[in-house]
C-alpha cells in the first residue's frame, strides 16, 4: 500500500479472507497509512474512525505524520485524540509528539508542526511548576537547523499568543546563545522591544565576540548594550568583560574614557576595575585611578586581590606598596568605617594557604603605621591573641597595634567570631592532637585523652598514628579496657598483622571472658586469615564466635570481604581447581547463622569462576542459583561477558554459543525480576561491551521499556567503577529517543563528583562535553551543579560554565 500497488493490496486482502485469516491491528494499521499515503483519504478516515482505538502506537505516530504531510485535518484531529490523556496532557510535550515534531522541521514543514501543536490542549501548570518549558525541544530544533528567523518567529509568537508558553521568546534567546551564536544578537533586539534586557544575556555573545574578533569584539558588544540601553553590572565587567582586555587596559586613562564612551557609569565601573587592576599588581595604576575620579569603592569586595598580592610577595617593598593602596582604598570607601586593613590582616593569619609567620604580619604593621592605615579594636585584640600564642609579641608589636587601634573602625558580621571550648569527648581528632601536646607540654595526665585518640586514629584509619598512640599509652601504662582492646585488635587487623591480632584476641578472651568482640571484628580477622591462606583457621574463629549468638545480616558488607578475599586466594593458589571454596564457605556461614543465601554475598561464588577464567563454570553456576535460589549475582557481569563472547570469536565459547547462552539466561532472569529489568540489565551490558549499533537498535525498539530507576542505579554503580566512558555511551545512544532521556545519565555521574568532591573531574567532563560538538546537552541543572561544587570547593570556574547555568 505504501509504494501505491493498491491492487496488489485487494488480492492480499481478498487472498486472507478465503483463508479465513482474520485481520489484525497491525494490518489495519498499514491500510490506514497507506490510504493516506496513496490519497484515499476517506477510506483512511474511515479506518481510524472504525478501528482507531485499537491501532498500536507505531501506526498511530506514522498515520498522523502522512495525515499532517498531506494536510488531512480532519484525520489528525481523529488520530491526536486516540492518544492517552497523560501523553496529550504532557506540559513540556510527550517525546512521542517530541520526536513527530523533529522529523516534521528537518522536512522544513514548519506551518504543519504548528498544526500538530494547535491540536494538542493547552497545558495547565500548577504554582510550582515550570511554565517556560512547553516546546523548547521544537524552539531548540529550529535554532540548531538555522531555520529563517521570521519561521521561528512565528513558532514563538504562536506558543506565545496560544498561552504554551509565554517565555518562549526567552527560550529562542537562550538556545541561541549555546548554539546558534550569530542569530542571538537579532533575537535580543526582538526582546528589547518587549522588555528590559539584562547585562547576562550579553555574556554569551562576549565570549563568543572575543574569540572570533577579539578586544574590538567585546567592545563592539558593550556598544551593542549601549544601544539597546542595557548597562554593565559588576559581575558583567569583573568576569566577562575586563579579563579579556588585556591591550585596551594598558592605558587605564584611555580605557576608562572608552568605557564612558559605551555608556557604563564610573561609579559602576570603578570597583571591578580597581579589583582586576589589583590582580594585576598595578598598584601604581590603582593609585593614579582613585586620584584622578571621585567615584566610591566597595571596599569589602577588594579584599581577596589584596590577600593574594600580600601572600604572592612579602617583601617590604610589596607590603609598602600594600599599605599605600589600602590608605587610598580606604579614602574612597563606600562605607568609611569598613576596616580594610583590619580584614585584610585577618584574612592572613586565618588563611593556611597565605602561610604568613609573625614576622611578615608585624613588617606589614609597621607599614600601616607609615602610611596612616588605622584598624579596628576587634582585629587588634584577634592579632594580640595570634601572637600570644606564638609566644612572638613584643613591646615593638604592643606599640604598633595601641597606636594603629580606631574605635569608628568595624568588621564585617562574617569576621566576627567567639571561640567554643569542646569538651574532650566531643573533640575532633586536630583537637585531641592539640589537647595532648597542651598536657604533655605541661606534664599533666595524658591517659584520658590517649585512650580517646587510640579508638578515634583505627576508626578513622590513621594506623600508623594509631601505632604510635598504642605505644605512648604502654609507656604511660595506660590500664586497657575491654573497648580498646577491641580497638587494638582492629588496628592488628587493618595492618593484616595475623599473628599480633590472634595474641591480641586471645588477650581479649582471658582477661575479660565475659566480653564478646563483635562480630564484624571477628568476620575481618577470619578475611585476613583466609586471605593469608589459614582457611581452616578462619572457620574455627568464625564457629566459636556463633556459639555465643548473631544476628544475621548484621555484618553483610564484612562477609563480603570474607567471601571475596576467599575467591581472591582459591584463584591465587588453586587456578585450575574445579573446587569453589567460596560456595562452601558461604554455606557454612549461612548453617551458622551468620547470614542468608542474599544476592551480593553470592556474588563472589560467581567471581571465583570468573577469576579462574572459568567461564563455562561461572554461567553454570549462575544459573543453577538462578533456577534454584532465584538470585542472579554478578548479573550484569555475566551478561556483559555474553556479550562482549557474542562480538569475538573465543574457541570455548564462539559467538553462536554465547548468543544462546545468552538467550537461555535473559529468559530466566526475566522470570526473575521481569522483561524490564532484565532488558534494562541487556542495555547496560551492551553500553559496555557491545557495539554502539547494537545498544542504539534496542533502544530504538518502540517495544523496549526502560525502567529508569533501575538502569541508572546500574549506572551510579559504572561511575564508581570508573567505567566513564560506558555510562557515556548510553547518554550518547539514548539522545533523542522517547523511551530514555540522556540528561539523567549525566547527573548520575555529576552526582557521584559531587559526592567525591571531585572538581578536576567534572570540569574534566564538562570539557569534554563542549569538545564533542554537541553531541550530548549540556542542560543549566548540569552546569549549576558543576559550579556549586566548584565554589564549594573553592575550585575556579570557567566563564563557560556560567553561560550554561545562564
Amino acid at each position: 500500500g505504501k509504494v501505491g500497488d493498491l491492487a496488489a493490496v485487494e488480492t492480499v486482502i481478498d487472498t486472507m479472507s478465503a483463508g479465513n485469516v482474520a485481520l489484525d491491528e497491525g494490518v489495519y494499521g498499514e491500510l490506514i497509512v497507506g490510504g493516506l499515503v496513496n490519497g484515499q483519504t476517506e477510506k483512511a478516515v474511515k479506518g481510524i474512525k472504525e478501528r482507531g482505538a485499537s491501532l498500536k502506537e507505531v501506526h498511530r505516530i506514522e498515520a498522523l505524520k502522512e495525515a499532517l504531510l498531506r494536510k488531512v485535518g480532519e484525520a489528525v484531529k481523529l488520530l491526536v485524540k486516540l492518544f492517552p490523556e497523560d501523553v496529550l496532557n504532557d506540559p513540556s510535550i510527550d517525546p512521542v509528539f517530541r520526536n513527530l515534531c523533529t522529523e516534521l522541521l528537518q522536512l522544513e514543514r514548519y506551518e504543519t508542526v504548528r498544526t500538530l501543536l494547535n491540536e494538542l490542549p493547552v497545558p495547565k501548570f500548577s504554582l510550582n511548576e515550570n511554565q517556560d518549558s512547553y516546546g523548547v525541544s521544537i524552539i531548540f530544533e529550529m535554532v540548531k537547523q538555522n531555520v529563517p528567523l521570521p519561521e521561528l518567529m512565528k513558532m514563538v509568537n504562536f506558543l506565545i499568543k496560544t498561552e504554551r508558553n509565554s517565555r518562549a521568546l526567552h527560550v529562542a534567546c537562550d538556545c541561541a546563545a549555546k548554539s546558534r551564536i550569530e542569530m542571538y544578537p537579532k533575537l535580543l533586539e526582538i526582546l528589547r522591544e518587549q522588555e528590559d534586557l539584562r547585562p547576562h544575556y550579553f555574556w554569551p555573545l562576549i565570549a563568543q565576540s572575543f574569540t572570533k574578533q577579539g578586544e574590538s569584539g567585546v567592545l563592539d558588544v558593550l556598544k551593542l548594550m549601549q544601544r539597546t540601553k542595557t548597562e554593565a553590572d559588576a559581575e558583567t565587567l569583573s568576569v566577562f568583560v575586563l579579563p579579556k582586555l588585556s591591550v585596551t587596559l594598558k592605558d587605564v586613562r584611555l580605557a576608562l574614557k572608552q568605557f564612558e564612551d559605551r555608556g557604563i557609569r564610573i561609579s559602576t565601573l570603578m570597583t571591578p576595575f580597581v579589583s582586576h587592576l589589583l590582580y594585576q599588581n598595578r598598584f601604581e595604576d590603582v593609585s593614579r585611578v582613585t586620584k584622578l575620579y571621585p567615584a566610591k569603592l566597595n571596599t569589602e569586595s577588594l579584599i581577596w586581590p589584596l590577600v593574594l598580592q600580600a601572600t604572592v610577595n612579602k617583601s617590604t617593598a610589596n607590603f609598602k606598596s600594600v599599605a599605600e593602596v589600602v590608605r587610598a582604598l580606604q579614602d574612597k570607601a563606600q562605607d568609611p568605617k569598613h576596616d580594610l586593613g583590619g580584614q585584610l590582616l585577618m584574612e592572613l593569619i586565618s588563611n593556611k594557604k597565605s602561610k604568613h609567620d609573625q614576622g611578615s604580619i608585624k613588617a606589614l604593621l609597621t607599614q600601616f603605621e607609615r602610611h596612616q592605615v588605622q584598624i579596628s579594636r576587634v582585629c587588634v585584640n584577634v592579632l594580640k591573641t595570634h601572637f600570644a600564642k606564638s609566644k612572638r609579641i613584643d613591646a615593638e608589636v604592643d606599640r604598633l597595634l595601641k597606636v594603629l587601634q580606631d574605635e569608628k573602625l568595624t568588621l564585617p558580621s562574617k569576621e566576627l567570631f567567639d571561640s567554643i571550648i569542646v569538651h574532650p569527648r566531643d573533640m575532633t581528632y586536630d583537637e585531641l592532637e592539640c589537647h595532648l601536646n597542651e598536657l604533655e607540654e605541661k606534664n599533666l595526665n595524658t591517659r584520658g585523652v590517649l585512650r580517646r585518640l587510640l579508638q578515634l586514629c583505627v576508626r578513622e584509619n590513621r594506623l600508623d598514628r594509631a601505632v604510635i598512640i598504642k605505644e605512648k599509652c604502654d609507656q604511660a601504662r595506660v590500664e586497657l579496657s575491654s573497648g580498646m582492646l577491641a580497638s587494638v585488635f582492629d588496628l592488628h587487623i587493618k595492618r593484616k598483622s595475623v599473628d599480633e591480632a590472634g595474641k591480641t584476641l586471645e588477650q581479649i578472651r582471658t582477661t575479660f571472658p565475659g566480653f564478646l568482640v563483635d562480630d564484624h571484628k571477628i568476620i575481618d580477622y577470619a578475611a585476613l586469615l583466609a586471605e593469608s591462606g589459614f582457611l581452616p583457621n578462619a572457620r574455627k574463629i568464625l564457629k566459636q564466635r556463633a556459639s555465643a549468638g548473631l544476628r544475621p545480616g548484621n555484618a553483610n558488607r564484612n562477609i563480603w570481604n570474607l567471601l571475596t578475599k576467599t575467591a581472591q586466594w582459591s584463584a591465587q593458589s588453586e587456578p585450575t581447581s574445579t573446587k569453589n571454596h567460596t560456595a562452601d564457605l558461604l554455606n557454612f556461614l549461612v548453617d551458622l547463622n551468620y547470614c542468608t543465601h542474599d544476592n551480593t554475598l553470592l556474588g563472589p561464588v560467581i567471581r571465583e569462576h570468573l577469576l579462574k577464567n572459568q567461564t563455562q563454570a561461572a554461567l553454570a553456576s549462575f544459573k543453577r542459583i538462578a533456577t534454584e535460589l532465584r538470585r542472579t549475582p554478578l548479573q550484569l557481569e555475566i551478561f556483559t561477558t555474553l556479550v562482549k563472547l557474542t562480538n569475538s570469536n573465543d574457541p570455548q565459547i564462539p559467538p553462536d554459543q554465547a548468543k544462546a547462552l545468552l538467550a537461555d539466561l535473559i529468559a530466566i532472569t526475566s522470570k526473575i525480576h521481569g522483561p524490564v529489568n532484565t532488558n534494562n540489565t541487556l542495555i547496560v551490558a551492551l553500553a559496555d561491551a557491545g557495539t554502539e549499533p547494537q545498544l542504539r537498535r534496542i533502544l530504538m525498539n518502540p517495544e523496549t521499556r526502560v525502567n529508569h530507576e533501575y538502569i541508572l542505579t546500574q549506572c551510579e554503580f559504572l561511575v564508581n567503577a570508573g567505567k566513564l566512558n560506558v555510562v557515556l555511551r548510553l547518554a550518547k545512544c539514548a539522545r533523542g529517543l522517547a523511551n530514555v532521556r540522556e540528561a539523567d545519565f549525566l547527573a548520575v555521574i555529576m552526582k557521584q563528583y559531587v559526592r567525591d568532591n571531585n572538581c578536576e573531574a567534572a570540569v574534566e567532563l564538562f570539557n569534554r562535553l563542549q569538545a564533542d560538538d554537541a553531541e550530548l546537552k549540556i542542560s543549566g541543572d548540569f552546569a549549576r551543579k558543576l559550579i556549586d561544587l566548584l565554589e564549594v570547593n573553592s575550585y575556579e570556574v570557567p566563564s563557560e560554565i556560567r553561560l550554561y547555568a545562564k
